[in-house]
């Protein structure tokens, strides 16, 4: 394996375990602007058009909810959810910091 190949796999490791950890923050995020608007998951979970199980493991952060779902999301809660999505945590400047040589090739 020479030195490129072992750049790119460090670096794919790295983006897996920031993408968990977004994935929990969003998780987190969906639950408790769930419990402020009374939903249940149930409710919340017909509403966006997914099944109980998956919306289950996007509040776990089990999961990368897709575009479309986060949309809907944004529809459901308002400017509450936008707003806590726009904080993103400083590993993720960090990281795109730390690689953006990785992109001029």
């Amino acid at each position: 394996m020479n030195r490129r190949d072992n750049i790119e796999k460090e670096i794919e490791q790295e983006r897996k375990v920031l993408q968990e950890e977004i994935d929990k923050e969003v998780g987190k995020i969906v639950r408790a602007l769930r419990k402020q608007n009374n939903f249940s998951r149930v409710d919340l979970a017909y509403k966006v058009g997914i099944s109980l199980a998956h919306m289950g493991k996007i509040e776990r952060g089990e999961v990368t909810m897709s575009h479309q779902i986060s949309l809907y999301f944004s529809s459901l809660f308002g400017s509450a959810y936008d707003r806590a999505l726009a904080n993103p945590k400083s590993e993720i400047e960090d990281f795109l910091r730390k690689h953006e040589f990785y992109d001029k090739g």
